[in-house]
This record gives structure tokens, sequence and C-alpha cells, in this order.
């Protein structure tokens, strides 16, 4: 079986992830200002929802959901993440893709779960090279990670 070629992709901001979010956060302060001009005086219900939606907003900018540092790698065998001065090997598999930008699960040797949101702005110029790569590794890899020994023991 041949492999895709070696690619490296930064994880950077996902800009794309935010605009979506910012999108939707802005759709939900809407209807419930909608409903708050539409509801009876003394309704303290759009009021709640108010508070619940902008305190859900900041929760999710302080938070920065998916947001992850460091780089992808592929070496024609397996995947690894570079953050923090740590090496991690693992696989991936694509939960959702909108051909710019990919929502990926990265699961490591120990089997510990990472969700990283790529997005083409990121490195235009490796985009498809990463999105080769993703598809080539398989869903397998990442929904069971191999064990050292599976590894050698690969043909």
């Amino acid at each position: 079986m041949v492999h895709p070629p070696t690619v490296d992709y930064p994880l950077g901001y996902p800009a794309l992830l935010y605009g979506m979010v910012w999108a939707i956060w802005l759709a939900v302060i809407s209807i419930d200002l909608g409903w708050l001009l539409s509801a009876n005086a003394g309704d303290w219900r759009p009021w709640c929802a108010i508070l619940v939606t902008a305190v859900c907003g900041l929760f999710a900018l302080r938070r920065r959901p998916l947001t992850r540092s460091g780089h992808l790698t592929w070496d024609t065998s397996e995947w690894w993440w570079d953050y923090q001065g740590r090496h991690l090997s693992g696989g991936i598999a694509v939960r959702l893709d909108i051909q710019s930008a990919m929502l990926v699960r990265f699961v490591s040797g120990d089997g510990v779960k990472h969700w990283f949101w790529l997005d083409r702005k990121s490195l235009p110029a490796r985009w498809l090279a990463l999105r080769r790569a993703v598809y080539a590794a398989g869903p397998m890899q990442a929904d069971m990670p191999a064990t050292a020994a599976e590894r050698v023991a690969r043909p």
C-alpha cells in the first residue's frame, strides 16, 4: 500500500470555528431579545435567558474550545502531535469535514482523546496534503490505537 507523503501542519487559531460560534451566539441573543420585546411586562424568563446566553458566550470566549497549539505530523505510518516540548503518537479520525476545515479526534498511544479543529487558513499550501494523509490513515487508527507491540508486528 502506498502511503501519502509526510506532512506537518500547524494547529493555529481556528477562525472559521470562532466565526461559527459567534454567529450562533448572536442568533441566540437575538432570539432572546425578541422574546423579551414580545413578553408580558414583568415576565422574568426572558431576562434569565439573556443572562444564561451572555454567561455561555463569555465562557466560550474565555475557554476557547478546540484551540490547540503545536503541530500535527504524519510520518507515513502514524500521527504525531508536538506541543510544549512533548511528542505524542497516536491516530486520528475525522468527525466533521466541511472542505475548508475539519474537526478531528486524536487518540494518543495511551488512549487519551484530544479534539482538533484544523483550518485551511493555518497553512493553505499544505491543506490538500493534510487531507490526503487524514483520509489515507483510515478511521481505525484513531478508534483503536495500536500498542507498541502491535506497531512492531505490522508488516
